[in-house]
């Protein structure tokens, strides 16, 4: 999964290429697309425990509990 963020540096070179502005834009969209599949395989073969741990890590999910300590009781 980690492989994955090797293509964030390329990003800053796609305007410097000799080619025309829609292949720019192929170009950018065809790296995001091999970044995240990377990243889909890469969560493949960590397996079930790996994805949950990376949705734990990286996915902000709220407490469905309502904070008390947020009330004012008196």
């Amino acid at each position: 999964m980690v492989v994955s963020f090797a293509i964030y540096p390329a990003y800053p070179l796609v305007p410097f290429l000799p080619i025309s502005a829609w292949q720019k834009g192929g170009v950018g969209i065809a790296l995001a697309a091999l970044s995240w599949g990377m990243f889909l395989v890469g969560s493949a073969l960590v397996g079930k425990n790996g994805v949950a741990y990376l949705k734990r890590r990286f996915l902000w999910q709220r407490d469905p509990r309502p904070h008390a300590n947020l009330t004012r009781s008196g």
